[in-house]
């Protein structure tokens, strides 16, 4: 996928890096040439620009990127202005980055289509959410391994979980599933239940809406997620 990433301080750099080595293109842009300077050689291509300049947005690529994240943290008005250009030039994405409650208010307000946290979310774990799709939930047990939820993929739905091969073809481990249930009290009032499906057989069938919980090594859990994307 192809991302443009607006704004190379501490998090709109780390984001890139990352994307970058899980081989999606990224052009990163910033006013600061140093910051251009050290990210050029490390990921897809970098230009330098003054961003405050927001007519300028329009020579740039946008039509051809999946998602244009703006990642200004420092500069809220600098971000808002930029962010309400994009959303005038009808990216296909437009993700903004918000370091306060007011900030996210008026993004939200200007019709981002997502809004992200760094309190909330790191930059390698909003990478991987992006790389990996139907990922509700990540958190790292040690060194490149990650147990990831994420909404079963339309794919795989009625089959059985011995037909994944999950061990055999992604070395990954399936550790639990999460299924909704939509019951009926005695009153007639209708609710949706969560129910932990334990144990796991090779014969269980995986339904619409479930959660899958898996172990693995970050790389195999993204290649799982586009194996059946």
């Amino acid at each position: 996928m192809k991302y443009i990433i607006i704004g190379l301080g501490n998090y709109g750099s780390v984001l890139a890096e990352r994307l970058t080595s899980m081989g999606h293109e990224v052009i990163g842009i910033d006013s600061n040439s140093h910051r251009v300077e050290e990210l050029k050689s490390r990921i897809t291509s970098t230009i330098c620009m003054d961003i405050n300049e927001v007519h300028m947005l329009k020579v740039l690529p946008l039509k051809d990127a999946d998602a244009v994240v703006v990642a200004i943290g420092e500069n809220i008005g600098t971000s808002i202005l930029v962010s309400a250009e994009l959303k005038q030039l009808k990216v296909n994405k437009l993700i903004g980055r918000a370091i306060s409650n007011l900030h996210t208010t008026v993004l939200e307000a200007i019709g981002v289509d997502e809004v992200v946290t760094p309190e909330k979310d790191s930059a390698e774990d909003f990478a991987l959410r992006l790389d990996v799709k139907g990922l509700q939930d990540s958190f790292p047990v040690a060194e490149g391994y990650r147990v990831i939820s994420m909404t079963a993929p339309p794919v795989i739905v009625g089959q059985a979980v011995g037909e994944l091969l999950l061990g055999d073809k992604f070395n990954l481990k399936l550790v639990t599933i999460v299924r909704k249930e939509h019951v009926t009290n005695i009153l007639g009032s209708k609710s949706v239940v969560e129910k932990v499906i334990h144990p796991i057989g090779l014969g269980t069938i995986i339904e619409k809406e479930d959660v899958l919980y898996l172990f693995g090594d970050s790389k195999n859990l993204q290649t799982f997620s586009r194996f059946f994307s």
